[in-house]
């Protein structure tokens, strides 16, 4: 029986949110990781979201100064940074990796086009490091048939950042925990929903508790909104909808369709402060995952 058959047969018997897949489980896109996947992309939101002018207090990580000659070379006046596509690829050393970004960039003087090329390196501790970088900027976008009515500003690049670097530490990237400040919102409530079962702890013990269903996998970003809910205490309401893969603890493998709802607060200095984070587990989706960056 194929994998397709005993997945519907499991939510037409089971009906649960999560789902036990008793064969081997479906094979990613790209050959990565998804947790140094999404250390990586946090990485690059910062290094794009940093490019950008604002006027908003937002903190991104820090970009090493070995980079800073080669960021001169973008546009000054940076208002707007469309990506239009990107591709991953392994590199012969298994630690290596190739990410290749096209963005439009709009600055005051008008818009261009640039094709990065950044190589990361993933040390011990899963943190991908950028090591080599060259980009072709030659090509000025006249057209507009690329441009956007979505704003992608700096609190765009924010958000994921703040997202990927999230999912990575839920997958256990544990070094990752100093971009979004784990340690000063670890005792906020995390609530799950799994089916029938509730679970109502705090962020550091509700992670543990978890991973009875979602033991060890990788988690895959697909939908995300941020809604401001109070403009004079710089309240937001981060809702995320991502996939899951991997084993639970009797080292079944499982896929989940999970949806967070992530209360959080702008702090002063630009620190982003979880309140709370509600999560529920839905039907799974059984078509193979498209998209390698939401």
């Amino acid at each position: 029986m194929n994998i397709i058959k005993k997945l519907l047969i499991a939510l037409l018997i089971n009906l649960v949110c999560l789902v036990p897949v008793y064969a081997d489980s479906t094979e990613h896109d790209h050959d990565v990781d998804s947790r140094s996947l999404n250390v990586m992309v946090s990485k690059l939101m910062s290094w794009y979201g940093s490019l950008i002018s604002n006027s908003e207090t937002l903190g991104f990580q820090e970009i090493t100064s070995d980079w800073n000659i080669y960021r001169t070379q973008y546009p000054t006046d940076i208002n707007q940074i469309q990506i239009l596509q990107t591709d991953l690829t392994l590199i012969a050393d298994k630690n290596h990796y190739q990410f290749k970004v096209s963005s439009l960039i709009h600055h005051e003087g008008g818009r261009k086009k640039i094709d990065d090329n950044f190589v990361f390196n993933v040390d011990s501790d899963g943190l991908p490091k950028i090591t080599e970088i060259s980009f072709n900027n030659n090509e000025t976008a006249s057209s507009s048939k690329n441009v956007s009515d979505e704003i992608f500003d700096a609190m765009y690049y924010k958000i994921r950042e703040f997202s990927y670097a999230w999912l990575a530490y839920m997958d256990g990237v544990e070094a990752i925990q100093t971009v979004i400040n784990v340690a000063d919102w670890s005792d906020a409530p995390y609530e799950i929903n799994v089916g029938s079962t509730n679970i109502n702890q705090p962020v550091k013990e509700t992670l543990v508790t978890r991973k009875q269903f979602l033991y060890k996998g990788e988690h895959n970003l697909r939908l995300i909104d941020l809604v401001s809910l109070d403009t004079k205490t710089n309240t937001y309401l981060l809702d995320l909808t991502m996939n899951w893969q991997g084993v639970n603890e009797k080292k079944q493998t499982v896929i989940a369709k999970i949806n967070q709802k992530i209360e959080l607060k702008i702090m002063p200095g630009g620190r982003w402060h979880v309140i709370s984070i509600k999560e529920k587990h839905l039907l799974p989706d059984l078509t193979p995952w498209q998209d390698l960056l939401c």
